[in-house]
C-alpha cells in the first residue's frame, strides 16, 4: 500500500522515552515517502481530568490524590514541547492540528471519526461503519475515588491474577458509571483552580495559535457550571452501594457459569456415571 494510518494515543508522553519518531523520520526518508501527523489537542483542564480518571481506572498501584497528582502531572498537558519537536523533526507543512472539540469539528453534527476521514482528504460515505456506543469513556467521580482506594488493596504484580481482578473492578466502574449523573454534574476543579491551571498554558498556547491558527485562540473560552466534586456528596454512599452490586453480579454471573460447566462436565464424565449409579443403588436398598 501507499498509504498507511498509524495511531499512537500516548504520543506526546513517549516521545522524550523512546527514539522512535527520529526512527519513522529515517525510515520514511530512506523509502522516499512522507510523514504526516494529525493531532487533536484537548483543553488542559478536560483532558487532565478524564486522565485522571483513566489512571484510576487503571488501577495497580494508582493511589494518588487528585491534587497530588495535579501538582505531579501539570506537565502533560504542555503541549508546546511536543509539537515543535515534531514540526522540527517533520517540518510545520506535516503537522495538523485539531481541536478536541465538537464545535471546531469539519462539519456541524458529526463525529471524530468524520472529522478525522474529512482532515486526510476523504469524504465518509455509507461505506463507514461507526461504532455503536462510546468507547473509552471516562468513570464517574465518585466511582473514581472509590477505584482510588481499592487501588491500595496490595496484589501481586507478576501474578495473573491481579490483572483479572482489576478487570473486574474495572468491568464495576463502568457499569456504576453508566448510572451516575456526575459526568456533568461535578469537576475536580475549583472556579480559582481552573483560571490557574488554563493561565500556565497561555502563553505556550498562543505560540502553537499563532503558528498553527493564525493567530486564532487556541481554545475557545468555554464555561464550566459544574460543582467541584468532594467525596462528602450526598450521591457518594448510593455509588459505592451501587459499585459493590456491580461487582457481586459479575461474581454470581461467574458462579452460575462455572456451574454449568460443572454440569456438562458430570454429564459426560465416567466417575460421575458411577457415582450417580451408587446414589441409584442406595435409594433402591433404601426403599
Amino acid at each position: 500500500k501507499d498509504q498507511v494510518i498509524l495511531t499512537d494515543e500516548g504520543i506526546f508522553h513517549r516521545l522524550t522515552k523512546w527514539e522512535f519518531m527520529p526512527q519513522i523520520k529515517s525510515f520514511a526518508d530512506a523509502h522516499n515517502f512522507s510523514v504526516k501527523l494529525v493531532l487533536y489537542l484537548r483543553r488542559q483542564d478536560e483532558y487532565v481530568e478524564s486522565h485522571y480518571r483513566q489512571i484510576l481506572e487503571d488501577g495497580k498501584k494508582n493511589t494518588v490524590s487528585w491534587q497530588e497528582f495535579l501538582e505531579e502531572r501539570t506537565h502533560i498537558a504542555d503541549y508546546e514541547t511536543p509539537i515543535f519537536y515534531l514540526s522540527d523533526l517533520f517540518g510545520k507543512e506535516q503537522i495538523i492540528l485539531r481541536r478536541y472539540d465538537p464545535a471546531a469539528w469539519k462539519a456541524e453534527g458529526t463525529n471524530i471519526f468524520e472529522d478525522f476521514l474529512k482532515t486526510i482528504g476523504i469524504d465518509p460515505t455509507e461505506e463507514f461503519s461507526y461504532p455503536k456506543k462510546l468507547s473509552n469513556t471516562s468513570i464517574s467521580y465518585n466511582v473514581g475515588e472509590i477505584k482510588r482506594i481499592l487501588n491500595r488493596v496490595k496484589r501481586d504484580k507478576d501474578n495473573p491474577d491481579t490483572a483479572k481482578i482489576n478487570k473486574m473492578f474495572a468491568d464495576a466502574c463502568y457499569a456504576c458509571s453508566a448510572n451516575s449523573e456526575d459526568h456533568t454534574k461535578y469537576t475536580y476543579f475549583s472556579p480559582e483552580e481552573r483560571d490557574s491551571y488554563l493561565s500556565s498554558f497561555q502563553n505556550s498556547d498562543q505560540h502553537i495559535a499563532n503558528t498553527f491558527f493564525q493567530g486564532e485562540q487556541l481554545f475557545g473560552e468555554k464555561k464550566i457550571s459544574s460543582v467541584t466534586w468532594s467525596k462528602d456528596n450526598p450521591a457518594m454512599l448510593s455509588d459505592t452501594i451501587l459499585f459493590y452490586g456491580a461487582v457481586a453480579a459479575q461474581l454470581e454471573e461467574m458462579i452460575q457459569e462455572q456451574e454449568k460447566q460443572l454440569k456438562r462436565i458430570e454429564k459426560f464424565s465416567p466417575i460421575c456415571w458411577f457415582r450417580r449409579l451408587k446414589q441409584w443403588f442406595r435409594k433402591k436398598k433404601n426403599k
